[in-house]
């Protein structure tokens, strides 16, 4: 193999290494013995990947797939889907509800929204733009892509919305209401499948999220309706609710087939 040929080899085998890592991120040990590359030649290719967005660094000091590398395809993994189809269920929920509807995807330690589906309520909650990628657990459909996660894990979340500046100051105030606040959250997507969150992830937003069953694994696709608090209380959060989790498993039965 000719020495172009070894850096595309090394370059694979480092960013198979940092993908089975999954959210939690790769360390750079973790790298070198997996791959058997020297520390210095780790640290350049690193460098390099990160500069052109194919690779993130958290606050931690580990490495985690970057959003453009993840975004080169509409989908990625078993999320091998047409957006067409992401647009027509998530556009059915929002004409049954009236809201505005989302679909995220998760990509390392962000979310990317792939779609928004508006109802005809007049006044919408539109707060994320399609394509916008932000970091896991700071909005509605990131929040059910977290589900389930360690505390450990949670916790370098949160040290990837620190370190990217995006970190909304409603959710993140404090780390342990933060973490209480995702074990409510959990809890309520094991018991009826959705969570409901109001007037957290942003001043006047409440909404319902819920992940989309994945084959292998945690979800990659999760799905998300926000409205204005007055249109999204307590009470109606639980009659949508459901409809949104049928919509989540319209969206996981795609995927598998």
């Amino acid at each position: 193999m000719d020495g172009q040929g070894q850096v595309v080899a090394r370059v694979a085998a480092l960013l198979t290494e940092i993908d089975r890592a999954g959210p939690a991120g790769a360390r750079l040990l973790d790298l070198g013995q997996a791959t058997a590359i020297a520390r210095s030649s780790i640290h350049r290719i690193l460098a390099d990947l990160i500069s052109v967005g194919f690779v993130q660094q958290t606050a931690g000091r580990r490495y985690v797939l970057g959003a453009r590398l993840l975004g080169l395809n509409s989908l990625q993994s078993d999320t091998v889907i047409a957006v067409e189809k992401l647009q027509e269920v998530a556009q059915q929920l929002a004409t049954r509800t009236g809201d505005t509807v989302y679909v995220a995807q998760r990509l390392g330690a962000s979310a990317r929204y792939l779609v928004r589906a508006d109802g005809a309520y007049p006044v919408r909650a539109q707060i994320v733009d399609v394509g916008q990628t932000l970091p896991l657990g700071s909005t509605l459909s990131g929040i059910a892509l977290v589900a389930g996660w360690e505390d450990s894990e949670l916790r370098l979340a949160l040290e990837e919305a620190t370190a990217t500046g995006e970190r909304p100051p409603r959710l993140f105030r404090k780390e342990a209401d933060w973490l209480a606040a995702f074990r409510r959250f959990d809890a309520q997507i094991q018991q009826h499948g959705f969570c409901y969150v109001r007037d957290l992830v942003w001043p006047g937003v409440s909404g319902v999220a819920a992940p989309c069953a994945s084959r292998r694994g945690r979800p990659r696709l999760a799905m998300s309706i926000s409205a204005i608090d007055a249109r999204m209380p307590p009470e109606r959060a639980q009659e949508i609710g459901p409809w949104l989790v049928e919509a989540a498993q319209a969206l996981s039965q795609a995927l598998m087939e």
